[in-house]
């Protein structure tokens, strides 16, 4: 395994210098604060006429403004990132 030789060459040193698995997010931290900010003024305020929040309605508010394209169904993990 990786770690176990990573471990064996440097100890628990080798092993803090791992990263994250995975890929990384799309959005950044700031980006992400806006999300959420536009989030909160609520969908009238993104433009539209009731105050019903979709995940389509909030892949258009991240797509406004951040340029990044979320599938309506992934949305719900940013969701759950911002708590």
């Amino acid at each position: 395994m990786v770690w176990e030789r990573a471990f064996r060459r440097g100890g628990r040193r080798e092993l803090e210098g791992t990263h994250r698995a995975g890929r990384k997010p799309r959005l950044s931290a700031v980006q992400l604060r806006a999300v959420e900010r536009a989030l909160l003024r609520g969908p009238e305020a993104a433009g539209y006429r009731t105050a019903l929040s979709t995940l389509p309605r909030i892949a258009a508010v991240i797509e406004k403004r951040t340029g990044v394209r979320y599938h309506p169904g992934h949305v719900w993990c940013l969701l759950h990132q911002l708590g």
